[in-house]
């Protein structure tokens, strides 16, 4: 309880921080928007290809770097 308490008292909410704060909430909810869109064109055979070739390309990542 203690280390949480000092944390909080160290933390800087600083202007920077809420303008960085509100940016990255917009460009989520505007790529969330976008995905969504883009995925609801896709035919299913095509979506299932796409998440395989996404599946298979975080796979090789991971056995490359740990």
């Amino acid at each position: 309880m203690t280390q949480i308490f000092i944390y909080q008292q160290n933390l800087s909410l600083a202007r920077n921080f809420w303008t960085l704060a509100v940016l990255l909430g917009i460009a989520m909810v505007l790529g969330t928007w976008t995905a969504k869109r883009f995925i609801e064109r896709l035919p299913p055979q095509q979506f299932k290809r796409y998440i395989a070739v996404l599946l298979m390309a975080v796979a090789t990542y991971m056995v490359i770097h740990g």
